[in-house]
């Protein structure tokens, strides 16, 4: 399948799940009863615990299913907003042409006419760019490639995040104490995650300039959520399964104190990382 024809699907599967963070919790028996960050999927109507998905895939087969984060912050209620970043893949032997990283995202209205931090601009259906300017823009905040470079930054998004206001998806002023950034946290290199951003000097050199294992079929979704009165709000998705394949979300608003809280993931069983 031609690269153009896959992120054509790709976005049409984005857009049809594409509603308000309060419709997507009604589908959602019991939203509000779950604690904040978690991750399910959908079975025969109904939602299980991401643990559970392992099981579903023992024959082998190659399946799309629709997942659901919950954002749940009943201090912050209404004041909760932020970005759930979905990065999917394949990896390890499976990876055998690694090609480059498609961008996905919804063309959303600001929150109420009279908001000026948020701004979700227009950005096109069919956008990708070259890995290594995807891999270096946020694991360095190195620009390769201008043209990649205009790219990734329409692609990026400003929203209201509390109490600190207005932030960029792509900030890379690292959080105190933990070194990570909302930048690295778009990172395909799960130490880049963790640990936050390299230095430039090094990268020059080569070093850590790329992830262990092979990546293929790179994408990257960006999905935005405001919570209701009662800080609940839902974010689905859909993503295809299949040998070798990852999903991997990482909520820019969700801490546990002053901490961003752990990536997300879950691997297709017997690929090289679970």
């Amino acid at each position: 399948m031609s690269v153009r024809k896959t992120l054509a699907i790709a976005c049409l599967t984005i857009a049809a799940s594409a509603t308000t963070a309060s419709a997507d919790c009604r589908q959602i028996d019991n939203a509000g009863s779950y604690a904040d960050g978690t991750w399910l999927y959908r079975k025969n109507g109904g939602w299980w615990p991401i643990g559970a998905l392992t099981a579903e895939i023992a024959n082998g087969r190659q399946r799309t299913m629709t997942f659901a984060y919950i954002a749940r912050d009943a201090a912050l209620r209404a004041a909760r907003r932020g970005i759930l970043i979905i990065k999917t893949g394949v990896e390890g032997p499976y990876a055998t042409n690694t090609g480059r990283v498609a961008l996905i995202r919804e063309n959303y209205t600001r929150y109420h006419p009279s908001e000026t931090c948020e701004n979700y601009p227009n950005f096109p259906s069919n956008k990708s760019v070259r890995i290594r300017s995807y891999d270096f823009y946020h694991d360095y905040g190195e620009i390769t490639d201008r043209a990649d470079s205009k790219t990734l930054q329409n692609f990026h998004v400003s929203y209201l995040t509390q109490p600190r206001g207005c932030k960029r998806s792509d900030d890379a002023n690292a959080d105190p104490y933990q070194g990570r950034s909302n930048a690295s946290d778009f990172s395909f290199n799960p130490e880049i995650v963790k640990s936050g951003q390299r230095s430039q000097f090094w990268a020059q050199f080569g070093f850590g300039t790329a992830y262990a294992e092979p990546l293929a079929d790179r994408q990257v979704t960006i999905k935005r959520y405001i919570a209701d009165a009662e800080g609940l709000a839902c974010v689905t998705f859909e993503s295809t399964l299949r040998p070798g394949g990852f999903i991997r979300i990482n909520d820019l608003e969700r801490r546990k104190g002053a901490f961003r809280t752990d990536e997300q993931s879950w691997t297709w069983p017997g690929s090289a990382k679970q």
